[in-house]
């Protein structure tokens, strides 16, 4: 198993849905779009209420409310489904939200990491050692180059990608230092050192 010492410190699209089946609530999902979270959830066919509030956490414990759906909510006859957008959730971290229906109570939490690195890069060490993941914002899907090189200066890799994720294969690296470049066109982005063990 390789280890890794990293000497640095990034659009990401993940989606998460609640695992449990909350009695007012067919279903209830996040997903990062860019440099917001999107929510949708849909209440049950036959639920009515007045007034909704979206609510956030960064704990799990302690809830804001960041959103209001006005007016009554839901249907006496069908499932009705709303959309609400999180322009500013805490980044770098997860962020709970939950639907909180007034004097029938609040919806059970999902969660959701929001990833947003602004123009810098973090590279993550695979538990393996085979891997390593960047992790990086590329919210206009810009043509990225990466090359990697030993000390000697010698390219080992080179990759490209329009993502905001990439894994690059490093379980045959020999022990030692290595130098990860990170282009747009012609310029350079970063520099990245990390340690391969």
């Amino acid at each position: 198993m390789k280890k890794f010492v990293l000497a640095v410190t990034g659009c990401l699209m993940f989606a998460v849905s609640s695992a449990q089946q909350d009695e007012l609530l067919v279903n209830f999902t996040a997903q990062q779009i860019e440099t917001s979270i999107h929510l949708a959830f849909t209440v049950l066919g036959g639920v009515t209420c007045l007034g909704t509030q979206v609510e956030r956490s960064a704990d799990s414990l302690q809830y804001e409310v960041v959103g209001n759906i006005p007016g009554v909510c839901g249907s006496s006859v069908s499932d009705e489904t709303y959309f609400f957008e999180d322009t500013a959730p805490v980044p770098n971290r997860f962020n709970y939200y939950r639907i909180n229906f007034g004097n029938l109570g609040a919806s059970s939490a999902i969660k959701i990491r929001f990833t947003d690195y602004g123009n810098d890069f973090v590279v993550l060490p695979d538990p393996s050692g085979d891997f390593i993941t960047v992790d990086f914002s590329n919210y206009g899907s810009e043509l990225l180059r990466f090359s990697l090189f030993n000390l000697n200066g010698i390219m080992l890799r080179e990759a490209e990608t329009r993502q905001s994720r990439l894994t690059i294969h490093v379980a045959d690296l020999a022990s030692g230092i290595y130098l990860l470049n990170i282009r747009r066109m012609n310029e350079t982005l970063k520099a990245v050192k990390f340690f391969v063990d």
